[in-house]
C-alpha cells in the first residue's frame, strides 16, 4: 500500500512544485542585469549575507568595512545580531549592528584583532585579512573547500603577504574563492568593493554548499523514509515483544541489518555505511545520516558570584515512566533530574530552576536556549559511532505520517533542513527521533561560559570531541558517560554526584567540588555501571575537577570584605588596629597594619597577612603563616559591622575589636606583596653587606602585561651584581624571574615578553609568556660575535641558533618576529623612567 501512496505523492509533487511562484523582484537600480556583478549581488542578497545601503542602491563600488566583512561572514555561519553579546575590542561598543559578529568571531579564533586591543571596525578590510579570516572561519567551522580545477599559478607578490595570512591567500588560490589579477599578483594590501565582495561571498558559500548538499527536497525525504523502513524491518525478527533485543542476539541482529543496507546499496539509495560493535551509521545517496543502533533493554543508548540557572532535559520522560515505573523517581515522587534540579535551586540563593524540557519539548531549539551561567543535566539515551563520534537523541523525531499527509507542508515547515544533509542532525531507529552531535552544538550553541553541562546518557565520554563542543563554548565542566551504561546506574550517579555538591565536605569546610562529589557517589554506587564497564567522567582538567555549583561562604566573605578601624590588647598595651579583607584570585585575605596610639610608644607595629575561610560554625577563621601561632575564630557579632573576639599570640589568648568603615579595600594585595618582595629582595640580594649601594642604583617598573588590572613588576639593578627581576602576582604571591638582561620590552594585554641581553660577544632574546601566574619559555635565540677564544669575528661569521639548531641570520631574525611582534612591543625604558627605591614604596603604601 505504501508504494502506491508513495507513487500518487510523486504525481501531486510534480504539479505542485510547478506552480512555485518566482522570487520577489532584485530592488537595486545601481547593479543593473548588465553590470558584471549582477549575479553575485543578487546571490547575496537573495540569501540574506549582504543588504543595499538603501532600499534601492547596493553601491557596487562603495568600499567594505571590517565590520561589514565580519558580519557577512557571521551570516553564513547563521549567527544572530543578538548571538554573542559583550566585546572583545575596546573600540567595539556592544549594541552596535555589527557587535555580536565581531564577538563571534573574536571567540571562534576568525580574527584577534589589529593588536592592542583594538579591532578597527570602520577601516577598509584588505585582500589578505579577507583571506586570513575566510580560512580561519573554515577550519574553525571543520569545513574543507573543494580545490579548483585549475588553480592560478602562485602569485607573484608572494613575500609582500604578510606571514600570518599567508596560509589563507594560499588557501583563496587553490579554491579560487579570492582570486589574483591578471599580472599574477594578489596585491595584499589592496582593498575590496561591494561587489568584489559579493562575488568572493557567493564562491565561499556555493564551494560550502557543494560539500554539504543541496536543499533537502521532498524526494530525500521520501528516499530516507522508504530505506529506513526496510532495514528496521530486516531487524524486526531479532526483537522481543517489548523491541528489545537481547545481548546475545546483536550479532545476528546486525548481520540481518548489514545485509539490507548492502542492498540498498545496489539500489543507490545508499552511498556509504559503517559497523560497529552495537551500530551501523549510514549515509544515504541525499546526504542525510542515519544511525541504526541494537535497542538494549535498561541501557541508556538509543538504544563570581552570578545568578545560575538549572535547565533539565529529559527527552525520554514519558518512556521512563512506561518502561521503569518508579526507577526514576525520588523521594517526592518525582522526576529525579529535576528533583535534584529543585534541590540545587534551594541550596543556593542564587541559583534557579529556570526550564524543565520534557519528550518532545526537547527540541532543536531547546538546544539553542543553553547559555553561560547554567547547569544542564540531561537524562536520555546517546551513542557514538566514529563518524559521529557521540550523540543525543532528542525528543523531536521525523513523522512520516504527518509528511505523506501533506508533504509539501511538511517540508516548508521543518527546520534546520540543510543541517540533516551536512550531518549536524542525525537520524535514529530510536521511534524516529533525531539526534544532535558536536556540529550541531559547535554552529548553534552560543556562550556557555560559567556553566555545567551534565551529559547523562550512553557513550558521550566515548572520547573527546562531544565534550570538546561544549568546553569550546566556554562551559568549565562537562561530566559524561564512557561508554554504553546502564540507566539505573546513570541515573543513580547523576542524582548522587549533583545533590552531594550542594552539601559541605567536612575533610575541607567547603563545599564538595565535582570531583570529590563524583568519588563519594562512586563509593556509594561503584566506579562502573558492572556490565560493560561504564564509567562517570569529567572533561575540562583541573577547573572542572574543581568546580562548585557555588559557595554562600564566598557570599559571606564578600560581605566580609572591607576596611575596619579599631584596637589589638596586646601585652604592651591597646595598639591600633586597621584590619584590610579584600578579596584575590577567588580567596579573601587579611591584612593586619599595627601602629601606635596617641601616648604608646612601646606597643607592637607592622603589617601582617594571612588567608580569610568560613567555618561550619558560620565563624570567620584567620590563618596564619606569622605573627599568630595557632590560627583562632572570629565572630561578625552585629549588624553594625563589629568584629571582634580573641587570638593565640604567645600563650594567652588577647582580644581585639574593630568597627567597619566606609573605605573599600579592593585590589590591595599585589601592593602589599610587592612591598615586602622590594624590601626583603634588597636585604637577601645585599646580604651581610650594605644596601645603600643598591638603593641608590635600583629602579623599578610597574605595567599591566596581560590587562588583568594587577600590574606586574619590573626590577632593574642597572647593571650590578644583582640583575634584573621580573615579578608578577599570583595566587596570593610574588611569582619571579631572575635575569641579567639590558633590556626587556612587552605586548600589551598579551602577557608576552621579550628580554634581551649579553655578555662578553654571546647574546641572547627570549620570549617568556605569562601563564597561570608564572613565566613559560616561548622560544630562545643565542647569537655571538666572537670565536670560541672571545676574540672578535667580521659580521659574515657570527654564529645564530635557535632553540639549540644553529640558523641563518635571516632566520633568526624572521624567527623573532614571528614570536614576538616588536612593532607593538612597549620597551620599559621607552615608556617610563622608573621609580627609585623610595618612590616606588611610597606609592606601594598609598
Amino acid at each position: 500500500m505504501k508504494r502506491k501512496i508513495l507513487l500518487s505523492l510523486c504525481l501531486m509533487l510534480a504539479f505542485f512544485i510547478g506552480t512555485v511562484s518566482a522570487a520577489g523582484a532584485f530592488p537595486f537600480t545601481d547593479v543593473p542585469s548588465s553590470h558584471w556583478s549582477r549575479e553575485s549581488v543578487e546571490y547575496v542578497y537573495d540569501n540574506g549575507l549582504m543588504n543595499g545601503e538603501s532600499d534601492t542602491a547596493f553601491r557596487p563600488d562603495g568600499s567594505l568595512t571590517r565590520a561589514m566583512f565580519v558580519t557577512i561572514l557571521g551570516r553564513m555561519a547563521g549567527v544572530g545580531q543578538d548571538t554573542y553579546p559583550g566585546s572583545s575590542f575596546s573600540d567595539v561598543r556592544t549594541g552596535q549592528w555589527y557587535s555580536s559578529y565581531v564577538a563571534w568571531a573574536a571567540r571562534t579564533g576568525v580574527t584577534d584583532g589589529i593588536g592592542d586591543g583594538k579591532f578597527s571596525p570602520d577601516d577598509a578590510v584588505t585582500r589578505e585579512q579577507m583571506a586570513a579570516m575566510i580560512a580561519r572561519y573554515v577550519n574553525s567551522a571543520g569545513f574543507s573547500l573543494p580545490e579548483a580545477g585549475n588553480p592560478a599559478a602562485f602569485f607573484t607578490d608572494k613575500a609582500d603577504i604578510s606571514s600570518w595570512a599567508q596560509e589563507g591567500v594560499e588557501l583563496m588560490r587553490r579554491t579560487g574563492i579570492l582570486t589574483g589579477y591578471e599580472d599574477g599578483s594578489f596585491q595584499p594590501q589592496e582593498t575590496a568593493n561591494r561587489a568584489e565582495a559579493a562575488t568572493m561571498f557567493m564562491r565561499l558559500d556555493r564551494a560550502l554548499e557543494q560539500k554539504s548538499g543541496s536543499e533537502l527536497t521532498t524526494k530525500s525525504l521520501m528516499e530516507y523514509f522508504s530505506t529506513t523502513d526496510e532495514i528496521e524491518k530486516a531487524g524486526q525478527p531479532y526483537l522481543d515483544s517489548k523491541g528489545y533485543v537481547s545481548i546475545s542476539d546483536i550479532d545476528e541482529l546486525l548481520d540481518a541489518v548489514e545485509a539490507e543496507v548492502k542492498h540498498q546499496q545496489t539500489l543507490d539509495t545508499i552511498s556509504d555505511y559503517e559497523r560497529e560493535e552495537q551500530t551501523i551509521w549510514i549515509q544515504l545517496a541525499s546526504g542525510i545520516q542515519y544511525v541504526y543502533l541494537a535497542p538494549l533493554e535498561n541501557t541508556s543508548s538509543t538504544g563570581q558570584r552570578v545568578h545560575m540557572s538549572i535547565l533539565t532535559y529529559e527527552p525520554f520522560s514519558r518512556w521512563w515512566e512506561t518502561e521503569r515505573p518508579g526507577k526514576n523517581q525520588d523521594v517526592n515522587g518525582e522526576a529525579a533530574t529535576d528533583g535534584v534540579a529543585k534541590e540545587i535551586a534551594a541550596a543556593f540563593d542564587n541559583y534557579s530552576f529556570t526550564e524543565n524540557y520534557d519528550d518532545a519539548a526537547v527540541t532543536l531549539d531547546s538546544i539553542e536556549s543553553m547559555s553561560e551561567n547554567q547547569v544542564i543535566l540531561w537524562d536520555g539515551h546517546g551513542d557514538f559511532t566514529s563518524k559521529t563520534h557521540a550523540f543525543i537523541a532528542l525528543g523531536e523525531q521525523l513523522d512520516e505520517e504527518a509528511f505523506l499527509l501533506n508533504p509539501i507542508y511538511y517540508l516548508q515547515n521543518m527546520e534546520h533542513t540543510a543541517d540533516y544533509l551536512s550531518g549536524r542532525i542525525i537520524c535514529t531507529n530510536m521511534e524516529d527521533r533525531i539526534a544532535i552531535g558536536s556540529e550541531y552544538i559547535e554552529k548553534y550553541v552560543s556562550s556557555l561560559d560559567g556553566s555545567l553541562v551534565y551529559l547523562g546518557a550512553c557513550a558521550t565520554g566515548k572520547d573527546s570531541v562531544f565534550a570538546n563542543a561544549f568546553l569550546n563554548k566556554g562551559a568549565t565542566a562537562v561530566v559524561a558517560n564512557s561508554d554504553t551504561v546502564l540507566t539505573d546506574y546513570t541515573q543513580a550517579m547523576q542524582r548522587e554526584i549533583m545533590s552531594c555538591m550542594t552539601k559541605v565536605n567536612a575533610k575541607t569546610n567547603q563545599y564538595y567540588t565535582l570531583s570529590e562529589a563524583l568519588s563519594y557517589a562512586q563509593d556509594k554506587f561503584g566506579d562502573n555501571d558492572g556490565y560493560l564497564g561504564a564509567r562517570v567522567i569529567i572533561f575540562g582538567g583541573s577547573k572542572a575537577q574543581n568546580y562548585r555549583l557555588g559557595d554562600n561562604r564566598a557570599a559571606a566573605l564578600a560581605d566580609l570584605a572591607g576596611t575596619y578601624e579599631g584596637s589589638y590588647y596586646a601585652t604592651q598595651g591597646e595598639t591600633g588596629l586597621t584590619l584590610t579583607i579584600y578579596e584575590e584570585s577567588g580567596n579573601y585575605r587579611a591584612l593586619f597594619d599595627f601602629y601606635n596610639l596617641p601616648g604608646h610608644t612601646n606597643a607592637k607595629e607592622g603589617s601582617y597577612t594571612m588567608d580569610v575561610s568560613l567555618t561550619d560554625r558560620g565563624t570567620f577563621r584567620f590563618d596564619a603563616d606569622q605573627w599568630i601561632e595557632h590560627p583562632s575564630d572570629y565572630s561578625l557579632l552585629d549588624l553594625e559591622g563589629t568584629l571582634h573576639g580573641a587570638v593565640l599570640s604567645g600563650d594567652s589568648p588577647t582580644p581585639f575589636t574593630v568597627t567597619k568603615t566606609d573605605q573599600q579595600a579592593t585590589g590591595i594585595g599585589w601592593k602589599q606583596a610587592y612591598r615586602d618582595y622590594i624590601v626583603q629582595d634588597i636585604e637577601k640580594t645585599a646580604g651581610n653587606g650594605n644596601t645603600t649601594s643598591l638603593i641608590d642604583e635600583a629602579r623599578y617598573f610597574l605595567f599591566d602585561a596581560n590587562g588583568d588590572n594587577t600590574p606586574e613588576l619590573w626590577i632593574d639593578y642597572m647593571f650590578t651584581y644583582a640583575g634584573n627581576r621580573l615579578c608578577t602576582f599570583s595566587n596570593g604571591k610574588v611569582q619571579e624571574l631572575s635575569s641579567y638582561v639590558a633590556g626587556i620590552s612587552y605586548l600589551p594585554g598579551e602577557g608576552l615578553f621579550l628580554a634581551s641581553g649579553g655578555h662578553m660577544g654571546y647574546f641572547y632574546d627570549v620570549v617568556y609568556r605569562l601563564e597561570e601566574g608564572s613565566f613559560q619559555t616561548v622560544v630562545r635565540g643565542d647569537y655571538q660575535i666572537v670565536d670560541d677564544n672571545g676574540v672578535s669575528v667580521p659580521e659574515n661569521e657570527y654564529r645564530y641558533t635557535w632553540n639549540g639548531q644553529a640558523v641563518a641570520k635571516e632566520d633568526y631574525e624572521e624567527n623573532l618576529r614571528n614570536a614576538f611582534e616588536t612593532s607593538r612591543a612597549v620597551a620599559l625604558y621607552d615608556s617610563q623612567e622608573g621609580q627609585t627605591y623610595a618612590d616606588i614604596l611610597k606609592q606601594l603604601n598609598t
